[in-house]
């Protein structure tokens, strides 16, 4: 949390206007590819080149490296820390059901995407387009209007 809380503030600070936090992907697949070019970070304004050395597994691809950022336990009791931290918006990347949706309108996010990363993490799962009637049509069930929560 303390890693996560200090790169909200930086983004912040540097003039982001929102963060969409990923919720379907707890664990990343196996991209072997990625495995034999290694994983370096050039160019990122978010760290420091040296910030997380020794911490993060490089060698592995850039999904092993980034899985140690990744937090399985995340839940929708988490909303409300994360949302203490920042006044940008916040939206949630990799919703799947209307269910969620809905979920993410009452705790006063700012909207979600509808995603299955394109098949290449979620293979098996509904695309967005498939998903977005039911989304549209509960989301309408419970008085969201557009101006208030963007899909």
């Amino acid at each position: 949390r303390g890693r996560t809380e200090e790169y909200v503030k930086k983004l912040e600070a540097a003039g982001v206007k929102a963060l969409f936090v990923t919720v379907d992907a707890p664990q990343l697949g196996r991209r072997e590819k990625d495995m034999r070019s290694k994983f370096t970070q050039q160019g990122s304004d978010v760290q420091a080149d040296t910030e997380d050395e020794g911490e993060v597994d490089r060698t592995q691809g850039a999904a092993r490296a980034i899985s140690s950022y990744i937090d399985p336990g995340l839940c929708w009791d988490d909303v409300p820390w994360l949302k203490s931290l920042t006044k940008m918006k916040i939206l949630l990347k990799g919703v799947q059901c209307s269910e969620d949706a809905v979920a993410a309108y009452k705790a006063g996010l700012a909207g979600c995407v509808l995603s299955n990363h394109g098949g290449r993490q979620l293979d098996t799962c509904r695309s967005g387009i498939e998903v977005l009637p039911e989304v549209m049509d509960a989301l309408k069930a419970v008085g969201a209007k557009k101006e208030d929560f963007t899909v």
